[in-house]
């Protein structure tokens, strides 16, 4: 297993990313994978995988950011979160296979 402080992260390969217009005061936004499967996020999650075009490790995510939000994220919570991610599909881990819709 890939410990945390090695650990790097990115968007599933064919992963697109969209702004989605819900008719709501706040900006949504779209994940759509290769395999079909879509998912609406909020901006913060948007902003946090649009970092993730390129293998990026946990603490250059937080570092990353944080310069396009102004906001801090403890590594521990993207550890997590990451977690999630990679379970869902949305993401992959260096050294672990893809997930397909939610199956390995």
């Amino acid at each position: 297993m890939t410990s945390p402080a090695t650990l790097q992260i990115e968007l599933c390969p064919g992963a697109q990313l969209f702004e989605f217009d819900s008719s709501t005061r706040e900006k949504s936004y779209r994940v759509e994978l290769s395999a079909g499967k879509h998912f609406q996020i909020n901006e913060k999650l948007y902003h946090l995988l649009a970092c993730l075009h390129a293998p990026t490790s946990l603490a250059d995510l937080a570092t990353e950011f944080q310069r396009r939000t102004g906001q801090t994220v403890p590594t521990d919570q993207l550890q997590q979160l990451s977690d999630r991610l990679a379970t869902q599909g949305l993401i992959v881990k260096t050294g672990q296979p893809a997930v397909q819709n939610g199956q390995p």
